[in-house]
């Protein structure tokens, strides 16, 4: 009986060493493998059900600053490409009151082959709605851009939509700088330098290697997108993102909350300042999107639909699906010369299953003190535009001609 007990006690020690033994060499992990293990801990978004709240405040010594109060409270699902945003956003007075003319409801989906998005008043019944070819920026604007949240995992504004992973595993002088307790978490502290600046990550290994505070530093020629922050005169830009909370859900560890703090000091000396505070809850990992309905979407009979990129273009919802309102011909030329991997199916576009939504920023009015330049298209882009009006011209004013002549389309 005292052999068993000793050598039972015997395998426990042993299996006690061999687990601090795993513990200390996932903490010795060289700075590229810290950065990789910090950007897969983020993959249980692939398939998520979650709810939302993101609290925006906004403030600038500058005159006529575009500043302000945002709340938007919103659920939000994801199957791989496929995305869904159910919600409202307010904006509030300074006294923390809703200003009716600016709140809103909105639902947006990228599904497929397209995407929808759809706005409204809150206390109207419906509001202009859109189909959106170009699902791939569509997406993104939901899954990568900080203001949805996601710099819970380390989005960022002004690095032409790298993460701070990714400017991590490409910086030249990838290091441990530091080792830290953030809130009693020991933390590796992973720094590197690029184009965009210098980034911090605060790694715990502890909680499945997912950060708990990040920073991105701006100054000099460092770049802001395609701009140096000198030539935008700007002094220092920073971005700071703490108090990050992280929970087990369903054997993940997931961020649950945390702060973006977003600091913009001008060579005039004025600042831009604005807090973000995501809050995260009713996470569902991998859940049943069948019987959610997810990435479906419903519109009052007869809603009339724009195409985004054809303005001219009108649909309407019928019967759970969105029928244009030219003939066939038409549409056919559009989907061949628009020649986008995710272009709209020819003819009748069926919502279930695809996607909508409608950016939320498109009739903010507060920008955050984001500082950002509009997209320039190219001169390809506007020949290509104008090649695919002239054939939808062509093509309308042969189908007059043919109908003037009693001539029916066959």
């Amino acid at each position: 009986m005292t052999r068993s007990w000793y050598s039972v006690t015997l395998l426990i020690v042993l299996l006690g060493l061999n687990s601090a033994s795993a513990i200390d060499q996932q903490q010795d992990l060289p700075p590229p493998a810290l950065v990789q293990q910090m950007r897969s801990a983020a993959d249980w978004k692939q398939a998520v059900s979650m709810q939302m709240t993101i609290d925006v405040i906004g403030t600038s010594d500058r005159p006529n600053a575009n500043v302000g109060h945002i709340v938007r409270r919103f659920n939000f699902r994801r199957d791989g490409a496929r995305v869904e945003w159910n919600g409202d956003r307010d904006l509030l007075d300074d006294a923390g009151h809703p200003l009716a003319e600016h709140n809103y409801v909105f639902h947006e989906v990228v599904g497929d082959k397209t995407g929808l998005d759809s706005e409204a008043l809150k206390g109207e019944l419906d509001g202009p709605t859109f189909i959106r070819r170009d699902l791939k920026e569509f997406q993104n604007r939901f899954v990568q851009d900080p203001d949805y949240g996601n710099f819970l995992e380390g989005a960022m504004y002004g690095s032409q939509g790298q993460d701070v992973g990714e400017l991590l595993a490409a910086s030249k002088d990838l290091k441990v700088a530091a080792e830290e307790n953030v809130e009693g978490v020991p933390t590796k502290v992973v720094e590197g330098s690029g184009p965009y600046g210098t980034v911090r990550a605060w790694i715990a290994p502890s909680l499945g290697f997912n950060a708990v505070k990040f920073t991105i530093t701006k100054r000099g020629n460092d770049l802001f997108d395609q701009k140096s922050v000198d030539q935008m005169a700007i002094g220092t830009w920073v971005v700071e993102v703490t108090g990050i909370k992280i929970e087990n859900v369903s054997g993940r560890f997931v961020p649950i909350g945390g702060t973006l703090t977003h600091i913009v000091r001008f060579k005039d000396g004025h600042t831009d300042r604005s807090v973000s505070r995501c809050d995260r809850r009713e996470i569902v990992l991998n859940p049943d999107f069948a019987a959610l309905n997810a990435f479906s979407f419903q519109l009052p009979e007869g809603t009339r639909v724009t195409d985004v990129d054809f303005p001219g273009i009108k649909y309407e919802f019928h019967d759970g699906k969105i029928i244009p309102l030219v003939d066939q011909a038409t549409v056919d030329v559009i989907d061949q010369q628009v020649a986008m991997p995710s272009s709209t199916p020819a003819g009748v576009v069926n919502v279930t299953g695809t996607s909508m939504q409608s950016p939320i920023g498109a009739s903010r009015p507060v920008q955050n003190s984001k500082i950002a330049e509009p997209p320039h298209p190219s001169s390809e882009v506007w020949i290509a535009a104008g090649v695919v009006m002239l054939a939808v011209m062509a093509i309308c004013i042969i189908q007059l001609l043919r109908r003037a002549n009693g001539i029916r389309p066959g």
